[in-house]
């Protein structure tokens, strides 16, 4: 599963970059990065709040659907992709450095 988990991986960033562009018209580079997210509990709860609240869907169905959660001032982009309903991942795009929100 490494090798699969990786390419969804690779995908979802490149998803996150593109998205990112669109709505914020902003490469992410430093100082920015992109962070893959756990799926524990606790760092769920505060992702899925977030989402909740704030998130817009872009979806291409029925394969990648997108839910995008716009940063407040010193708070990261999430963003939740999902795979043709079978595969799941989370991301932030965050100013780079050891402060996040998990």
């Amino acid at each position: 599963m490494g090798d699969r988990a990786d390419s969804f991986q690779r995908i979802a960033e490149k998803i996150v970059r593109g998205i990112t562009f669109l709505e914020e018209e902003l490469f992410v580079e430093r100082p920015h990065a992109i962070e893959f997210c756990p799926f524990d509990d606790e760092s769920a709860a505060v992702f899925r709040k977030r989402i909740d609240q704030f998130g817009k869907e872009y979806a291409r169905a029925p394969g990648i659907v997108v839910v995008m959660a716009d940063g407040e001032e010193d708070m990261s982009t999430l963003y939740e992709i999902e795979f043709f309903e079978q595969y799941k991942t989370r991301a932030s795009v965050r100013i780079a450095g050891p402060a996040n929100i998990w």
